[in-house]
This record gives structure tokens, sequence and C-alpha cells, in this order.
């Protein structure tokens, strides 16, 4: 074959060749590239596992909390009330350094999520220094969190201890479901008492919770239990008239309560269960 012909055959082969590149699928063409670009894609490094705050206490809480629950299992099995009692008092948990490893945590990280939930948990079992300085974060870093409910709970198990904080909390807090909460707990707690002046107030904070907009659908369990506490506070304490009870006797004979007004009378409630 001569030089000129063999050129114009390797001009038309390349012509052929561009030709038929040009008209491959789109798919085919991307193979080769994508491959070669899967295959120099570094593998990804795993993620590190972050450890927050909350996790911390979480695990210093748990191990707490099993140890005094081991401590409860070895306390209930004495059955000698004066064996029980020396054994309590020689045996049982010091929370001390657990609310101080809290303490420490929520320190370093006052704002962290589960700062308040936390220190709630140490309140009622700390020493007073312990226990000023864990409001002093709660209130000073977590007054408008969901969390406050768990705090709230915990002042109301300390008798009157904790009953200025949850009137700053009652007040202060732009948290609805927290001011809900600390109002009926206050309230639970001053209709008990001795002095007039304490059931007055009561009730007046049972009023409160009955008046909140949309209560009783939001939170129908207050608006029952204040409902209920203010029926009892003002019907069934001593020097009030015994609201009257209709029954039946032995023979299905219906009575009232009212029939026997002026008359001692005993009225026995019992129950099986």
């Amino acid at each position: 074959m001569k030089l000129k012909q063999v050129a114009l055959l390797g001009s038309m082969l390349g012509v052929s060749s561009f030709a038929m590149a040009q008209d491959a699928p789109a798919e085919e063409k991307a193979v080769a590239p994508a491959a070669a670009k899967e295959e120099a894609k570094p593998e990804e490094a795993a993620k590190p596992v972050v450890v927050t705050t909350k996790d911390k206490m979480d695990k210093i809480i748990a191990k707490a909390t099993a140890e005094r629950n081991v401590f409860m299992k070895k306390l209930r099995a004495i059955k000698d009330r004066n064996e029980a009692r020396a054994f309590y008092q020689k045996e049982q948990p010091d929370l001390a350094p657990t609310v101080q490893a809290l303490l420490d945590l929520a320190k370093a990280d006052p704002t962290a999520k589960g700062v308040a939930s936390g220190l709630a948990w140490g309140i009622s079992s700390c020493n007073k220094e312990q226990f000023k300085e864990s409001m002093d974060i709660i209130m000073g870093h977590h007054l408008h969190d969901s969390e406050m409910r768990m705090v709230v709970s915990r002042l109301a198990r300390m008798r009157g201890r904790g009953d200025s904080y949850l009137q700053k909390i009652r007040l202060y807090s732009n948290n609805e479901q927290v001011r809900q909460a600390t109002t009926i707990t206050l309230a639970s707690g001053l209709v008990r008492s001795r002095s007039p002046e304490g059931k007055s107030e009561g009730l007046a904070l049972f009023r409160t919770i009955l008046a909140w907009p949309g209560i009783e659908k939001s939170n129908p369990r207050y608006y029952s239990a204040a409902k209920s506490a203010i029926f009892v506070a003002e019907n069934l304490t001593i020097g009030k008239m015994v609201p009257d009870i209709v029954g039946t006797d032995e023979e299905g004979v219906e009575f009232k309560l009212s029939d026997y007004k002026g008359k001692v009378t005993l009225i026995d409630f019992w129950g099986i269960w």
C-alpha cells in the first residue's frame, strides 16, 4: 500500500473512533473516571465518640445508685429492728464524694445539658456548702430549663429547707411547666401547715393552678389535684360541717348521714384489696 493511502486510512480510523466515542452512552463514558475517583477516595476516619458532661454525671449516679440498692437489699434482709438500725448507721453509703464529683463536673461546664438534673440527684443528700454551690449553679444557669422540674421534686422532699428556692423558681422561671410544678409543690406543703396563714397561702396557690389558662387540658393531673385539695381544705377539716353521705343499710334501705345530725356518730371506712 502506498504511503498516501496509509495516511488516509489512519485519518479515517481516527475520525471513526472519535465518532464512536461521541455516540457512546453517558453512563459508559463515566465509568472509568468515576472508578478512578472512587479508588482514589481516602477511607473516612471513624468519628470519635464524644462523652458529654451529662454522660459523665449519669455514670456517676448509676454507680452510686447501684451501691445504694445493694445496701438496701442487705438492710431489708435484717429482721431484727435493733440490728437493722445498727447496720444502717454503720454501713449506709457516704454520698458526699459522689455529690462532690457531680459538683466538680458542673463547675467545669455549668451550662451543659443534664447539669441541673445531675445536681438535683444529690441536693437532698449533701452538706450545706454542697447544697448552696449546687443551687447557685442551678439557679444561675438552668432556671428556665425543663430539667428544673426534677429540681423542684427534690426540693419538695427537704421539709422546708428548699422553700425559698421554690418561691424564686415560681416567680422567675419563664418555663410554664416548671412554674406549674413549683406552684402545686408549694401549695401542697403550705396547705398542711399548722398556721392559718400557711393554709391560706396554700389554698391561694391551688386556686392559681385552677385559674391557669387551659391547664385542665394541658395538665389535668395538676388541675384535679388542686380541685381536690381545695375541697378537702374547705370541707373535710376539723370544725367544718361534714358533707352529706347517702348509702344503704344491710337490708338495702337508703339512709343519709344527715339523718343522724345531733347524735354521736361513728363512721367506719373499710375496704378489701
